[in-house]
């Protein structure tokens, strides 16, 4: 039986566009990371809205949803329901500003590095002997 060679990936064309622009893409990547963050704290911003709509108690949450039921209770308005939908609109209105940043930066990455290429193979191309 004739030994069968394992075909490994080659990663060289990956490599060498993240070396070239790795402060972007770090930046990119970063931003995603904490776009990701947003969206699970978008979600925990619900909670003080439910949890004075419904007449939950504050002493029956602990840890992550007790400090966000608090943070509601930070902002000088005296009605539960509306500091609760002033916190969500804040925390919903923070995501969508800085989803667009980051989709700009990615639309900034992405015209930056096919601009880089595009010029660097017509270069190659005038450079050529015909």
């Amino acid at each position: 039986m004739a030994s069968e060679s394992v075909v490994k990936p080659n990663y060289s064309a990956i490599w060498f566009f993240l070396r070239r622009y790795k402060s972007l893409f770090g930046v990119t990547l970063a931003m995603t990371l904490a776009a990701s963050v947003l969206e699970s704290i978008s979600v925990l911003a619900f909670f003080p809205l439910f949890s004075s709509v419904l007449g939950g108690s504050d002493n029956t949450t602990d840890g992550i949803l007790a400090l966000v039921n608090d943070a509601a209770g930070w902002l000088p308005i005296s009605s539960p329901i509306l500091a609760a939908s002033v916190l969500l609109i804040g925390v919903l209105l923070f995501k969508v500003l800085f989803n667009l940043s980051r989709d700009g930066l990615i639309a900034y990455t992405n015209g930056k590095v096919l601009y880089g290429v595009k010029k660097q193979v017509l270069e190659r191309y005038a450079g050529a002997d015909y």
